[in-house]
């Protein structure tokens, strides 16, 4: 029996260090349990039938999904838009019950343009969708609320002061939601005329579930997308000023945005701007609670992904990088994408078993293109037509769904779902 014993705790004292071990490589090496972590996100998209109605639709522009028995996807409508004017454009809203893609009824407040350019949902029974309609000739924020059976128009009063004028627009283009009572959303507004210059700055909402509140932090440039793990907790990505024209982020901390900050691309600094290889630009932020980090939390319970482009040498090139900052606090470096050349990416989205960014490829053969992180980042088949381009992607565990343009040649939504 001692020698039992003897064995016993001798083999429980090297399953011990074998765990403390195996803690501390993750805490060094958090790239080690990502790869064994993602790896069964193996994404390849098949194409499935958009809604059929009388309705044409030019693109679906951004997809939430809370099961694989629920997603949501918007966008703008241009079947009414003539070379002359436009003479009308409704909003578009699909809804995937887990077997068929249905369009719904939703409001359209303007009687020219009204159009939604990202959705979130956090349940099956609340989505928010946010974009600009036109009114009084200017464009102003347009948000839709969905409670389980219907979309109905939300005030946007506390976004836009005073009477619309053409001298200032706004338009709201991502939103995340984190349940019914918390969602954020940013925009760009544009003041001035073509006359005297335009000013860009940014815009940021949050909504409590009933009305929008503007946050009082504005900064010199564009927000295009935003992600939050928590209410007290978002990064959101655009671009500096015009006169910049270089990837920028900002924090949220749960009462205040941080300042904007320029994103260190792999490019380096990149110069002002007219100069060669002067531009870039974040065109997709997705963040997840302790993604890559295994059992060792990040440094704020998050993780957060971005993607855009810049132009090295003057060459159009994408990138990948992540964040884990508190207000900027700690950034760290870019990883390898993938080497292809005219990868144009747009849209990106992240969930504990992986990444996935969509975009189009520009080259002669333009056409729709999907990269999966597992374990290393790799082009996985779609289902797109020559010309089709994704723009939104919505990630469940192992299963995406990509909507997007099924090109020029023959204007249509494109919907591609994973099997």
């Amino acid at each position: 029996m001692n020698s039992d014993n003897a064995k016993a705790k001798h083999y429980l004292g090297v399953r011990l260090v074998l765990s403390l071990s195996a803690l501390l490589i993750l805490a060094l090496c958090p790239a080690a349990s990502a790869a064994s972590r993602i790896a069964k996100l193996t994404v390849t998209f098949t194409a499935v039938p958009a809604p059929k109605t009388t309705l044409r639709v030019a693109a679906l522009s951004s997809v939430a999904c809370t099961s694989r028995q629920f997603c949501v996807a918007v966008g703008p409508n241009y079947s009414e838009v003539t070379a002359e004017k436009t003479v009308s454009a409704p909003t578009v809203i699909d809804q995937f019950n887990g077997r068929v893609w249905t369009r719904s009824k939703s409001p359209s407040p303007s009687a020219k343009l009204n159009i939604l350019e990202s959705v979130s949902c956090s349940s099956s029974t609340f989505c928010l969708a946010v974009g600009g309609d036109e009114v009084r000739g200017t464009e102003v924020p347009l948000t839709e609320r969905f409670n389980g059976h219907s979309w109905s128009v939300v005030s946007n009063s506390t976004l836009y002061p005073g009477t619309p004028t053409t001298s200032m627009t706004m338009s709201l283009s991502s939103v995340s939601c984190v349940s019914a009572s918390f969602c954020m959303a940013v925009g760009t507004v544009i003041r001035g005329s073509s006359q005297n210059g335009f000013l860009y700055s940014t815009v940021q909402g949050q909504f409590n579930g009933s009305v929008w509140t503007r946050s009082p932090d504005s900064y010199n440039g564009q927000l295009t997308s935003v992600s939050c793990v928590s209410k007290t907790s978002c990064i959101a990505g655009g671009q500096g000023p015009p006169g910049s024209v270089v990837a920028s982020f900002a924090d949220f901390n749960g009462k205040s945005w941080g300042g904007l900050l320029n994103y260190s691309t792999p490019f380096g600094k990149l110069g002002p701007s007219g100069a060669s290889g002067s531009a870039s630009a974040i065109t997709g932020v997705s963040c997840v609670k302790g993604l890559f980090r295994g059992t060792v939390p990040s440094a704020m319970g998050r993780l957060c992904l971005v993607e855009g482009w810049g132009l090295p040498n003057g060459r159009y090139t994408p990138f990948v990088g992540y964040v884990t900052p508190a207000n900027g606090a700690q950034q760290e470096n870019p990883v390898t994408f993938v080497h292809h050349p005219g990868l144009n990416p747009v849209g990106m989205a992240c969930v504990s078993t992986g990444c996935v960014v969509i975009g189009k490829v520009s080259n002669a053969s333009s056409s729709a293109f999907a990269a999966v992180f597992a374990g290393a980042w790799s082009l996985r088949p779609t289902a797109a037509p020559p010309g089709g381009e994704f723009i939104g992607v919505a990630c469940v565990r192992t299963w995406c769904v990509a909507v997007g343009t099924v090109g020029k040649s023959s204007e249509g939504a494109l919907i591609e779902q994973t099997t």
